[in-house]
């Protein structure tokens, strides 16, 4: 019990990064096994006459075993949260979830909430392990279901042969050698039909997207090479000035001979490890090593080294397919070209912007002002705690994108480029439309990981 009261003495940020790695850690393993809850829930309610004493006592004992890894991940949580509140009021599904007792009567609500908690990871499908997890899922479920309905039929006699006919029809193969009976097993059939066609076209799709990603980069690393390669050009052409300059001063003072040439020869090598490291590392440059430090920065490090650099706030607003409005705040814009004019913005592949701004192909940045925080702060939540009316009012350019009212300035960005880097994508956008309030010169500023205003006067 002291281990959990230990977190009160870390650093703010230093917990939230860690609840951060934990929630990536943990997603898809509790999503498989909410999956794997429901039909050890559901199995004793619809298999109760053909059970026996042990086949009962594996189901509770399962039961218990995902309750109690439910339970401890909730609890660990908990303790490691610097806003137990807030934490409460976000994850109240998986406290119901921990918290219900094992009552018979309460069985339906224990398998409702364990599906709920399935359902609401939906909105990440576009991640193709996602994908496989509800695939897995969903055709384990269909087979408890056809099981105990069609069990003493002549073709579904036994969860094995449920779940070989679940899987035949999710994938559409479709043999025909078993085929359900009852009306309720026919009707799941039409279900896993459907459910299958989306869940295994979506999986190929993100199969052929992984492959030609791979091409994609492998065209960034010839980029990066040409871009070495010229600086690498510049440089020699620097190292020739140098040259001339050590010679002439030789012819001066010979005593200095030695150091020059050792000079040169300094300058030399740096450009040419550059390549080097670029072939070592299959087109991407090897990482900079401190003499005499092995260690590496973590993640936590990096973020706080950021929080040094100060920036300006801005919104990224994208336009759904239905018209809906989406935004996304970020201080990871910069400009990247005047002719043509390029602008480019840096996305998770966690959030919600991601996939939006990669269908639409486009995306507006809203520079804020330091009015603006409200909406900076709406923007910055998770999509499941955006409640509540937006504190915003919105304008359409020309081309159909949504922009902030109020704000410094705007931009319209057509999509012309994406580049995968890490857990993000950079998207360069193509200026389209431009906007300048003549009157703003007060910015929303970002420093610290907090929201700051530039002095009065200043």
């Amino acid at each position: 019990m002291a281990n959990l009261f230990r977190f009160r003495h870390m650093d703010t940020e230093v917990r939230e990064a860690m609840l951060e790695r934990l929630d990536r850690m943990t997603e898809l393993p509790l999503l498989l096994l909410s999956f794997i809850m429901i039909p050890v829930l559901l199995g004793p309610l619809l298999w109760e006459d053909s059970f026996s004493t042990a086949e009962r006592a594996l189901f509770q004992t399962l039961d218990i075993f995902i309750w109690a890894i439910f339970a401890a991940d909730f609890f660990l949580k908990f303790a490691i949260t610097p806003e137990k509140l807030r934490f409460l009021r976000r994850h109240w599904l998986e406290a119901l979830t921990v918290l219900v007792p094992f009552l018979r009567p309460l069985r339906i609500l224990r398998i409702v909430l364990f599906g709920v908690r399935a359902v609401r990871a939906a909105r990440r499908l576009v991640n193709v392990d996602f994908l496989i997890v509800y695939a897995i899922g969903i055709v384990v479920i269909a087979a408890t279901v056809v099981a105990g309905v069609e069990r003493g039929h002549d073709s579904i006699n036994s969860f094995t042969d449920a779940l070989w006919w679940s899987v035949v029809t999710a994938t559409t193969v479709g043999y025909g050698d078993m085929t359900p009976i009852t009306p309720v097993g026919r009707g799941m059939a039409v279900l896993l039909m459907l459910v299958g066609i989306g869940l295994f076209g979506g999986l190929t799709a993100n199969f052929a997207s992984t492959i030609f990603r791979t091409d994609d980069n492998v065209e960034a690393n010839t980029e990066l090479l040409l871009d070495e390669m010229r600086s690498l050009r510049t440089e020699l052409v620097e190292l020739r000035q140098s040259v001339d300059v050590a010679r002439q001063g030789a012819q001066q003072a010979a005593p200095t001979r030695g150091f020059a040439l050792s000079a040169v020869t300094n300058i030399i090598r740096r450009p040419t490890s550059v390549i080097s490291n670029i072939f070592r590392r299959g087109g991407q440059p090897a990482a900079r090593q401190e003499t005499g430090d092995d260690s590496m920065p973590d993640a936590q490090t990096f973020r706080q080294a950021w929080g040094k650099f100060a920036t300006g706030v801005s919104v990224i607003t994208t336009v759904q397919a239905d018209d809906e409005i989406h935004g996304m705040t970020a201080n990871g814009i910069t400009s990247v070209s005047l002719d043509p004019l390029l602008a480019l913005v840096c996305t998770g592949h966690t959030t919600a912007s991601y996939p939006l701004i990669k269908e639409s192909g486009r995306f507006a940045i809203n520079i804020l002002n330091e009015d603006q925080r409200a909406i900076a702060e709406y923007y910055a939540r998770p999509t499941d705690q955006k409640t509540g009316d937006v504190p915003a009012s919105f304008s359409r350019t020309a081309q159909g994108a949504a922009t902030l009212d109020g704000s410094l300035a705007y931009m319209d960005c057509r999509v012309v480029d994406e580049y995968v880097a890490g857990d993000h994508t950079i998207f360069i956008g193509e200026v389209e439309e431009i906007h300048i309030d003549s009157d703003g010169d007060r910015p929303l500023l970002y420093f610290e990981g907090r929201f700051n205003r530039l002095p009065s006067g200043a």
